[in-house]
């Protein structure tokens, strides 16, 4: 278990390297608790709009059978795109999203 002056010194140390951390508003963090323990919490309704998911095929932080997996979980309307590129090709090739989400968008009014 570590002692107080560690703790101390990484919350001294996140301070530094993230200054305005602690300032986050407490109703932020609100918000998020209420999502998951609220008895009316939306979470336990689950996804109920239409819903556009990219797979990326080459992502750095998923596998593609997370993408399947959690297609295959909603039950929304949905549709699934598939990208043969990494996780942050949106950034690299964003008019083809851009063209994909605004067609999504225009089907599903």
């Amino acid at each position: 278990m570590p002692s107080i002056f560690q703790v101390q010194e990484k919350v001294m140390g996140t301070k530094k390297i993230f200054p305005d951390i602690w300032g986050t508003s407490s109703k932020v963090l609100q918000a998020m608790l209420e999502y998951f323990v609220a008895s009316d919490r939306a979470i336990k309704y689950g996804v109920n709009v239409p819903t556009l998911v990219f797979k990326t095929m080459h992502d750095r932080f998923f596998k593609p059978q997370y993408f399947d997996d959690y297609y295959a979980s909603l039950t929304c309307k949905k549709k699934l795109v598939q990208i043969d590129d990494t996780h942050n090709s949106y950034y690299f090739d964003s008019i083809t999203f851009c063209n994909t989400v605004y067609q999504w968008f225009k089907d599903n009014q």
